[in-house]
């Protein structure tokens, strides 16, 4: 078992530069609370955000408090964001947010489905936010204005 992770949300670099990598998610195709599959992906993938947070903080160190990693643990139609950040210099917090299981019936699919996109919402909201604070700096220098933070 490694930190190789099913998909990764990285950007792209022509150079062949290592990318920065914001995220990851761990894939199964049916739901088992029992699953060993579980088990590994609880494990696995924090570790893998945890090191992609250490790359990213690596690379922008006096980001530190802003910079987080997110990633997803998909088992059939069920999911389960984690979000890992790095709340003081050798502290790294993993969050585990609620399982949101996506009803096989079309009368509830409704309701269970719009949790689950406002999920994939704030998670991609957190990408752009990390890519943002990534990149700021060298867009204002490119302005002529002060960098942040400070």
């Amino acid at each position: 078992m490694g930190h190789k992770c099913d998909s990764v949300f990285r950007t792209c670099q022509i150079q062949h530069n290592k990318g920065l990598e914001f995220g990851a998610i761990e894939t199964k195709g049916n739901y088992d609370d029992s699953s060993d599959h579980l088990k590994d992906a609880f494990y696995k993938l924090p570790r893998a955000l945890k090191d992609m947070l250490g790359d990213l903080i690596e690379t922008k160190p006096e980001l530190t408090g802003f910079l987080q990693s997110v990633g997803f643990i998909h088992s059939g139609l069920a999911n389960t964001m984690l979000q890992v950040d790095r709340p003081t210099e050798y502290v790294n917090r993993v969050t585990r947010h609620k399982t949101i299981k996506i009803r096989h019936s079309i009368g509830n699919f409704g309701a269970t489905i719009l949790p689950s996109m406002l999920s994939a919402w704030i998670c991609a909201e957190m990408v752009n936010q990390v890519f943002f604070f990534s990149f700021l700096p060298r867009r204002l220098k490119k302005q002529g204005k002060k960098t942040f933070p400070g």
